[in-house]
């Protein structure tokens, strides 16, 4: 009985260990920039690139229907939480979300995007082209890449982006913020930066920011287990 015992649990328990030392290959602590929060732990749920929006090719009419209804109900959750929000530009940020989800002409080129071989990418391209002017100079474009972000990562049920995860982002504008805030996120982490407004959403919503992590994308993963410390701006692969 015991040799049985022991021959049934050889299997998982080689498992586990060889999981605890792949993700021990790939502990690491990285260094960016801090803008207020405590430390957090959560699993990594990575946004979608502007690169790999062209992935996204494959939704359809619908999707982007469904998923615009539910960033609509992301903002009126946001608004909930915001309570403590006194700055003007993020005012402005949430007025533009608003304005974006209510734009029948954006919904249309979104919809005609998804049909073309760079899928929403394409639309950020045309955008950034022909701006199109949802609020002041250059936001437009921050403002419609974090909208087919956020449209790609809605639609996608293997999407990483749980509750209580570290969303983790190439660069981080308003719009993410504001969805980071209602879906319950514990931490933004950017590779590159985030808007002035993004982190005066994330700070009236509690919400540790930490930018400017160099080699991110190279330590973290899908589901990796992280911890960000928005005081001194570390974020910590496997800890």
């Amino acid at each position: 009985d015991e040799v049985t015992l022991a021959t049934a649990l050889g299997a998982p328990i080689t498992l586990a260990i060889e999981r605890r030392r792949a993700s021990a290959v790939r502990s690491a602590r990285l260094h960016g920039t801090g803008h207020g929060g405590a430390i957090v732990l959560g699993r990594a749920g990575i946004v979608p690139t502007t690169t790999a929006l062209a992935a996204a090719n494959a939704l359809t009419a619908d999707d982007i229907d469904r998923a615009t209804a539910r960033l609509r109900d992301d903002l009126g959750r946001a608004l909930k939480k915001l309570v403590e929000l006194d700055d003007d530009e993020a005012g402005a940020a949430l007025d533009r979300f608003a304005l974006a989800l209510a734009d029948q002409r954006l919904r249309e080129r979104l919809v005609a995007a998804v049909s073309e071989p760079s899928g929403l990418r394409a639309a950020v391209r045309d955008y950034a082209r022909a701006p199109y002017r949802l609020g002041t100079a250059g936001d437009h474009v921050v403002d419609i890449e974090g909208l087919c972000a956020l449209i790609g990562l809605t639609a996608d049920p293997k999407t990483s982006v749980r509750p209580r995860a570290i969303w983790v982002a190439d660069r981080v504008g308003a719009f993410i913020a504001i969805a980071a805030v209602a879906r319950g996120a514990s931490a933004l982490v950017a590779a590159d930066t985030a808007s002035p407004a993004a982190i005066a959403i994330a700070r009236a919503a509690h919400l540790p920011v930490v930018t400017g992590v160099a080699g991110l994308f190279s330590w973290a993963r899908p589901g990796d287990l992280l911890a960000a410390d928005g005081a001194i701006g570390t974020v910590l692969v496997h800890p």
